[in-house]
């Protein structure tokens, strides 16, 4: 998963967890408020790359650079 570089509070704090059931997710929330004026809407872009098979660094950093550059990051 790839945060959008506009998103509010960019880099997010990111929430992981493997036992019970995966899931990673950005904790936009945890440890700070997002202010907006009531009526107007906040608005989060994410590009979410799927792999398969066994990954290591230059390829994690490989498939982030092509998610951001589909959020055109």
């Amino acid at each position: 998963m790839v945060d959008g570089t506009g998103n509010p509070l960019h880099p997010p704090q990111w929430f992981a967890r493997r036992d019970m059931f995966a899931c990673l997710c950005p904790a936009r929330f945890f440890s700070e408020e997002v202010d907006f004026d009531p009526g107007a809407s906040v608005t989060f872009r994410y590009a979410v790359v799927v792999a398969d098979g066994t990954g290591d660094p230059g390829h994690a950093a490989a498939l982030a650079e092509l998610g951001g550059g589909m959020l055109g990051a």
